[in-house]
């Protein structure tokens, strides 16, 4: 429980207009729902702002359909990460059924979808890699042939998590290696880098 804490924490005080990087005494934060796993004091996030954002909408949502319910504040908070995993298994299954064959796309797609680790890093843990693997994938797949959208979408993959960091030099000779120019590496290379840093 203690990741979901921290973004349950997160969620309430971006909520309120308060940093995702503060510290946090979860028996003042939900002082009108106790449990007994929220208590102690508490950092924010270790990452970029995305996912405090993210976890702030998901406050606002739950407190919004249902409030002070502690229990539908932790299913708001895990409807992105499930959202991910679902969008992320279609991807595999669109990539798969166009480079091979439908049935080892269908494979695939209930390979990723009901894999044990999956779905207990993600959603019983609540951890997001999945967002940050999602945009990854996307950038990726459009890498060679948009590269424009992939620099897009690894700078949003870095801004969840910064593991895709190690990407951009890999892309970047992909992108030399297919259109054999130093101007588009550098683009690509200075957008994705720059993207990140707004992002961030």
């Amino acid at each position: 429980p203690f990741d979901l804490r921290v973004f349950m924490a997160v969620g309430w005080s971006v909520a309120r207009g308060i940093t995702p990087y503060g510290q946090y005494v979860l028996e003042e934060i939900f002082s009108s729902t106790p449990h007994p796993h929220l208590h102690g004091t508490f950092c924010g996030i270790g990452y970029p702002p995305p996912w405090g954002l993210i976890s702030g909408l998901m406050y606002l949502a739950s407190a919004t359909l249902s409030p002070n319910n502690i229990y539908a504040y932790t299913f708001a908070l895990k409807v992105p990460i499930i959202l991910g995993d679902i969008i992320t298994a279609f991807i595999i299954y669109k990539i798969i059924k166009s480079e091979l064959y439908a049935s080892d796309a269908l494979k695939a797609f209930r390979l990723y979808l009901l894999c044990p680790y999956l779905i207990s890093v993600g959603v019983i843990w609540g951890m997001f890699d999945v967002l940050a693997f999602l945009f990854s994938l996307l950038s990726a797949y459009y890498l060679l042939e948009r590269q424009e959208l992939s620099s897009v979408f690894l700078a949003v993959a870095c801004s969840f998590k910064p593991i895709p960091l190690v990407l951009v030099p890999l892309y970047s000779i992909f992108v030399y290696k297919s259109t054999h120019s130093a101007r588009r590496v550098s683009y690509y290379f200075f957008s994705v880098i720059g993207l990140f840093a707004l992002l961030t």
